[in-house]
């Protein structure tokens, strides 16, 4: 059980949560060696222990908004 009594609006999550075989990133770019534009996806998760790195990016179809049946996500990895 979770004992925090202030509000879900004015809690406030840290940016870095790390763990033994886990890292996740919220709300921060990720650092290269080269400038990148673009370099700040939604979420950045860590695994560790397989040394497996998810950037996960989260859109929300406007199809309603613009009347269309469909909308396609696609994703350019270089």
């Amino acid at each position: 059980m979770i004992d925090n009594k202030s509000p879900y609006y004015k809690y406030t999550p840290a940016n870095i949560l790390e763990y033994e075989n886990f890292k996740l990133y919220w709300n921060s770019s990720i650092l290269t060696d080269k400038t990148v534009p673009f370099n700040r996806p939604d979420i950045t998760f860590m695994y560790k222990k397989t040394k497996n790195t998810f950037l996960i990016d989260i859109a929300v179809p406007i199809c309603a908004m613009w009347k269309h049946k469909a909308a396609q996500v696609i994703p350019i990895v270089i």
